[in-house]
């Protein structure tokens, strides 16, 4: 998956940014999404190995759906927002879907 540097939820331009590790108080995360900031935070490397581009896939769904939550006022815990990323993951990498290619 082609991960945009940034993507419009309800108007608002969100920054995707890719860092090789995520510090502070996230520190341990995979990614998060900082609506203070418009921005949804993915990292490169976990305990100093490379994350698959499958698992940056996926954790970018999940920080999408965590921002969409959080913008539209729709509270969602972390374990549906986790069997929804999931979910949608493979029914979007299993059936090669593309939303942009018109037959």
């Amino acid at each position: 998956m082609k991960i945009p540097r940034s993507l419009k939820i309800c108007g608002h331009v969100v920054k995707v940014r890719i860092v090789k590790t995520i510090k502070g108080a996230m520190a341990g995360n995979l990614g998060y999404a900082d609506l203070n900031h418009n921005e949804i935070v993915l990292c490169k490397e976990y305990e100093g190995k490379p994350l698959e581009e499958s698992m940056r896939a996926e954790v970018f769904l999940h920080e999408t759906i965590h921002m969409i939550g959080q913008i539209y006022g729709i509270p969602l815990n972390e374990k549906t927002v986790r069997q929804t990323s999931g979910a949608l993951f493979q029914v979007i990498r299993d059936n090669r879907l593309d939303f942009i290619k018109t037959d």
